[in-house]
């Protein structure tokens, strides 16, 4: 599995981060976090044959799948972000078609404007 993180949220779930590379600086086993904030970086750790992030989710302690987590309905992105989220959604899915260029690759979320939410703790 190499590096990892687990944070605790509410609801008794758990999201796991793995093969991770390393840790964002700050973290550490107790730390608490918030969402947007950078955690670790996407690696190649353990017996992985290349860099990805290898996400779960534990509810009650059992793996569930990340697709079918009920999500609480969300707002509308207001017409103030709409302009920026269109245009990371551009560049994301420009790279998924494999059309961008090298300057337009997304390496890390760390630097886009996300207002935190609920706290959560780190555990390794």
């Amino acid at each position: 599995m190499g590096g990892a993180a687990k944070i605790k949220h509410a609801g008794n779930l758990v999201t796991g981060y793995l093969h991770l590379s390393g840790f964002a600086k700050g973290i550490k086993q107790g730390s608490r976090v918030r969402q947007g904030e950078l955690i670790g970086y996407v690696g190649s750790t353990g017996t992985s044959t290349g860099p990805h992030l290898d996400y779960r989710i534990w509810k009650n302690g059992v793996n569930i799948d990340p697709l079918k987590v009920p999500q609480e309905p969300a707002e509308p992105i207001k017409k103030q972000n709409m302009e920026a989220f269109e245009h990371v959604r551009d560049r994301i899915i420009a790279e998924l078609d494999g059309k961008a260029s090298p300057d337009m690759i997304i390496t890390q979320l760390d630097s886009l404007n996300i207002a935190p939410t609920d706290s959560m703790v780190v555990t390794k």
